[in-house]
């Protein structure tokens, strides 16, 4: 392990150096050699990055409606439509009483609990109490959640769930990350039509199960904050794979520029039919040219390539895990054919930068910390470099934009230098006050 840390810099290396300090020096100045470690460690991109998602991540749970609404208690909870046994199984975590109108959804539920209790994660009387919560029915609840895209009628309120394709033109709508029990992070689309009572029970039912909430303006914010990020990353990886390199390489790109999966096994995983028909929505919104026929993702699907459930997308997913299928498993062009002088890491966080600016200039987020939550808590992005904002804020905003120039021949609107982006540049300024530095 020293071996390995010597000549890094970090947390990890920074306590090593002050062992080694404490058998070296005399004990005022191995106090001192500690006390100038912990000052730079607390200077340092990376502490200042985590204060930042720590900040953000309860920031995010301000909403103008717990103002001027009144939360409503929500003890009994309806779920309409099939596959939410994650979201069951955090309700009943809760202490909520659930309902679902699946009729194999206790079966799976109770599955789940055993596996906790096997796992040593709760105990028996624990899975019991919650197995005696839950069933199967279509009662009056306080709240319904419906994943079906029907109208629920005598509901008290009936809240239309993202099953994947947005939430666009929803006056009250939510999005749950899944898997919801791991992830708690929800995405909350508010209309002006939307009532604040209402808004403020839903955001109450959250933070008080542990859940990070993000509030979502529509129409503004379109098929949502999430989708129209992620969307972002996702069409900038189609284009610089169309322009001849390989999804693997765009995937690796992403992992150093942050994201513990890239684009394409994302997408593999959430499966292309769904991805397809979103990213038509999200193109929409960012008024750029929608995924064609001659697209590398409707090549896959034409191929019936549809993602990791058929073992086939982008990637072939054997048991062993992904790899490159025989077609596309060669080098490709090199990244500087295709973007010039432009990293593939840079040309995609330019392009997140670009959706992220779009979103606040249209007031679709409440402020820019949000995106970053939904971007570490929801898509894996690192916490230690604080969310792809935050690491614009640190590169400094003029890299951005000479990045955005240099990709200028690529001629798509995914790089093109945003109001925003000019006039933090002419005023020094970042997403969060920080003065650019380069």
């Amino acid at each position: 392990m020293a071996e390995r840390l010597k000549g890094q810099a970090g947390a990890a290396s920074d306590i090593l150096r002050a062992v080694e300090a404490a058998q070296l020096l005399p004990f005022a100045q191995g106090v001192d050699f500690e006390s100038a470690l912990f000052e730079d460690r607390l200077r340092s991109p990376e502490a200042q990055a985590q204060r930042h998602i720590y900040a953000a991540e309860r920031r995010a749970a301000g909403m103008p409606e717990l103002a001027q609404g009144a939360a409503r208690d929500m003890g009994r909870i309806s779920l309409f439509g099939a596959g939410l046994g994650d979201v069951a199984l955090l309700l009943l975590e809760g202490g909520k009483e659930v309902q679902s109108d699946a009729p194999d959804l206790p079966d799976g539920v109770a599955r789940a609990l055993t596996a906790l209790v096997t796992q040593g994660k709760i105990d028996a009387a624990t899975s019991a109490v919650r197995q005696a919560r839950l069933q199967v029915g279509t009662e009056p609840a306080d709240l319904v959640l419906d994943a079906r895209g029907e109208e629920v009628e005598g509901a008290a309120l009936a809240v239309p769930l993202d099953t994947g394709r947005g939430l666009a033109g929803a006056q009250l709508g939510l999005r749950l990350y899944r898997p919801a029990q791991s992830l708690r992070l929800a995405e909350l689309a508010v209309s002006e039509a939307a009532d604040p009572d209402d808004v403020a029970s839903l955001a109450r039912l959250w933070s008080g199960l542990g859940v990070t909430a993000v509030r979502a303006a529509q129409p503004a914010a379109g098929p949502g904050l999430g989708h129209v990020m992620m969307g972002a990353l996702c069409l900038a990886g189609l284009e610089m794979v169309r322009r001849g390199m390989t999804p693997l390489r765009v995937d690796q790109a992403a992992q150093r520029l942050g994201f513990r999966a890239g684009p394409f096994l994302m997408m593999d995983v959430e499966g292309l039919p769904v991805v397809a028909a979103r990213l038509r929505v999200v193109a929409d919104w960012l008024e750029c040219p929608a995924p064609g026929a001659d697209d590398p993702l409707a090549e896959r699907l034409a191929k019936g390539a549809v993602g990791r459930t058929v073992g086939r997308g982008f990637y072939d997913h054997p048991s062993e895990g992904p790899r490159p299928p025989k077609g596309m498993a060669g080098p490709g062009l090199d990244p500087g054919e295709v973007l010039g002088v432009v990293p593939p890491r840079h040309a995609l966080h330019a392009a997140l930068v670009g959706a992220a600016m779009q979103l606040l200039a249209r007031g679709a987020v409440q402020r820019a910390s949000d995106l970053d939550v939904l971007m570490v808590r929801g898509y894996g992005y690192d916490r230690a470099r604080g969310g792809p904002l935050c690491a614009a804020d640190q590169r400094g905003m003029l890299a951005i934009l000479r990045d955005i120039k240099a990709l200028a021949p690529m001629q798509s609107p995914l790089w093109q230098a945003q109001p925003m982006l000019l006039d933090m540049v002419k005023n020094g300024d970042g997403f969060f006050g920080r003065r650019a530095s380069t």
